[in-house]
């Protein structure tokens, strides 16, 4: 390969960002690996993604700077990944880093031996030593030193390493059972590190955790813990009110830097907002408080002005930075506001306060205190036009840069929350949005194969199974709220292609990336099972129940319904909690306690399903969505807080599942109805049904 930078052949912006580097980059391929094979020289491997503040600060302290540069390309076979494009790349070695005893991050700096396999890591480093950290030159002489003189012993060290992230990306491999107890245990695990007074994670920073907050969500559904739905609702409520949330703009940044959600990293990501809108969802149907629906209305707002892509699927993230500093977007001091409102400041202080916290660097940070944002929620007609124009007056700033790429499994989790927010407050045009990026995305398709990521016209084949299951949820979330079948048959496709290239016909279970001769990956990265998201978004286990339960439904032979349960963990049927449900909704699906996984862990209880029928707990059953009769059930059902979700008898989408106990009449029109509670509430949940107006 020739002595220069190849990233400006590469699809991804964050690789082509890194395009002018004087770095020899090359992106990950079988041509990189075979120069490190014939030059046998180690591998100097950076994994990052576009909105990445400390991935900018490496890059410009280091990759920019020509005397760091000429020491990698002396020295290295260097190979630029960018995570969100690669996941299944970043998490071997993310994995591996772990297994080192290191603290996981991005930039991730990883030393391979010139067959791929890792010998030592770490994350940012300096140019010159500073923080506690060697500088970067310094490390790579030390690197370069060691693999000379100690190569023998570096070599196995990396076959043991290689050989233990191999065994540990792949998961146990016995049936476990999964019980009430462990159901329990998990979420009180989650309810043992939950900051009482601040809400999220005890200590600093503070990510959402929107699986962890799931979990114990589903655990208030389940056994009636109301500690833990109450701790869901202060951790929403205060980082509602937090720097972390946009308060001019909409949307959430991925994590704040401290433990009072003031100051963020301001980067905003896809699937954090996905999955905010969601709970925000959950929350408003059990509480009744306009904080949730009003934040879910300014979040969409944003995904719709700002993120909106190419053929109207969804971007990945914005950047932190602009014109190089954090946050300079999304920060204001007290005369740019004054500038903006004039008179009207005065009032829109009393809504919001500007703070500058000790060893922040930039402008203010606008946050509210809780009296603010119980106000400012019953006064929004009179913040509205203020805002609007802070926002006009902000749109002349130079803007933080977009990473314009759209990933389906992030899309998937997008047009999934999409249309479920469309379906609980009747917004067709948000449910229409949802139609575009999932045609968009699905059309994208080659001989019934998705791809991972597009920008434009460049697509990256093949996609991962976390994007099958992401968008076969997305077509069921559709079809619920449209009944439109053509979902129906989206998702059997999607579902088709998941067996066909994901699942390993050895150990009957799902990978992450290719199997085969077909995988992406080449053979010394091991497949993976789990995945290393740190807890932040779902993977491809743990968006699995659907897909699963939805399988069972449409198939008739007994095949595909033992193959769905080898080799997952067992749920007994009264364990099956399904979702929330107050906002009453189709689906049939099981346990989602497996997105949720303890920090720094990934094993799932996703798999908790249960072979026995219908799933318990909180159920009413009516006619086809989009009638007047059962928009007028789940409408006295929601409000009395009485059932879990309305599902549909005959609909076609989980078929067979349930049969009609009786009829009411609601609305001037009979419906059928099944109670599906367990027994000591199946009487509660018939007067319930009963007394409908």
């Amino acid at each position: 390969m020739p002595a220069q930078n190849l990233l400006a052949e590469e699809a991804s912006p964050y690789l082509q960002q890194h395009s002018g580097n004087p770095v020899h980059w090359r992106g990950w391929s079988p041509a990189a690996l075979a120069e490190a094979r014939t030059l046998d020289r180690p591998i100097l491997l950076s994994v990052g993604y576009a909105a990445c503040h400390w991935c900018h600060v490496m890059a410009h302290e280091s990759f920019e700077n020509d005397d760091v540069a000429a020491v990698m390309n002396r020295l290295f076979v260097n190979i630029k990944v960018d995570r969100e494009e690669r996941p299944d790349i970043d998490q071997i070695y993310m994995a591996a880093l772990s297994s080192m005893g290191e603290q996981g991050g991005w930039p991730l700096t990883m030393f391979l031996t010139p067959d791929g396999k890792p010998f030592w890591g770490g994350t940012y480093f300096p140019r010159e030593a500073r923080y506690g950290r060697p500088g970067f030159i310094q490390v790579m002489e030390a690197v370069d030193k060691a693999w000379r003189d100690k190569r023998p012993s570096l070599n196995q060290s990396a076959d043991g390493l290689a050989t233990h992230v191999e065994r540990r990306l792949a998961g146990g491999h016995a049936k476990a059972a999964l019980d009430r107890d462990t159901l329990e245990n998990l979420a009180n695990g989650i309810d043992g590190i939950i900051d009482r007074e601040l809400g999220g994670l005890r200590g600093a920073p503070k990510f959402p955790n929107a699986p962890f907050m799931q979990t114990l969500w589903l655990s208030w559904l389940r056994d009636g813990a109301t500690s833990h739905r109450d701790a869901v609702l202060t951790s929403l409520q205060k980082m509602l009110a937090g720097g972390i949330y946009d308060h001019v703009g909409g949307g959430l940044s991925r994590y704040s830097t401290d433990a009072e959600w003031l100051v963020p990293h301001f980067e905003k990501m896809l699937y954090d907002n996905a999955q905010s809108i969601r709970l925000c969802n959950w929350a408003y149907t059990a509480s009744g408080n306009d904080l949730f629906r009003l934040r879910i209305e300014e979040t969409i707002g944003w995904l719709l002005r700002e993120m909106r892509a190419d053929g109207g699927a969804f971007a990945a993230s914005l950047d932190a930075d602009s014109d190089g500093e954090e946050g300079l977007f999304y920060t204001w001091g007290r005369d740019e506001v004054e500038a903006v409102l004039g008179d009207e400041s005065a009032l829109f202080f009393n809504y919001f306060t500007l703070s500058s916290p000790h060893g922040w660097e930039g402008k203010p940070v606008l946050h509210q205190t809780a009296a603010q944002q119980v106000q400012s929620v019953a006064d929004r007609d009179r913040l509205i036009p203020l805002k609007e124009r802070l926002l006009a007056a902000r749109e002349k700033r130079v803007r933080p840069g977009r990473d314009g790429k759209a990933l389906t499994d992030w899309n998937g989790l997008m047009i999934a929350a999409l249309a479920e927010a469309g379906r609980s407050f009747g917004r067709a045009d948000w449910i229409e949005a949802a139609e575009i990026a999932f045609a968009h995305i699905a059309n994208a398709a080659q001989n019934n194969r998705l791809p991972h990521s597009m920008l434009g016209a460049k697509k990256l084949f093949p996609a991962l199974s976390s994007d099958y299951a992401a968008m076969t949820n997305a077509a069921i979330a559709l079809f619920e709220a449209t009944g439109d079948s053509q979902y129906v048959d989206r998702a059997g496709q999607f579902i088709e292609q998941l067996d066909h290239w994901h699942r390993d016909g050895e150990k009957n279970r799902l990978l992450s990336d290719r199997i085969g001769q077909h995988r992406r990956a080449d053979p010394h990265q091991g497949r993976c099972r789990r995945s290393y998201s740190f807890g932040h978004r779902p993977d491809h286990r743990s968006l699995g129940p659907t897909v699963f339960r939805y399988r069972r439904s449409r198939t008739a032979g007994a095949g595909l319904e033992n193959r769905r349960t080898r080799g997952r963990p067992r749920c007994p049927p009264d364990l099956w909690p399904g979702r929330h449900r107050q906002r009453l909704r189709v689906r049939a699906r099981t346990a989602e306690a497996g997105d949720r996984r303890p920090p720094r862990e990934s094993s799932s209880c996703s798999g908790c399903e249960s072979k026995s029928g219908p799933a318990p707990g909180g159920y009413c059953c009516g006619n086809r969505y989009g009638s007047e009769s059962a928009d007028a059930t789940r409408r006295h059902l929601a409000a009395n807080r009485q059932a879990r979700r309305l599902a549909v008898h005959g609909a076609g989408l989980f078929a067979g599942d349930y049969q009609p106990q009786g009829t009411r009449t609601v609305a001037t029109a009979k419906i059928e109805f099944v109670i599906l509670w367990r027994s000591k509430e199946r009487s509660d949940a018939a007067q319930t049904i009963g007394s409908m107006p």
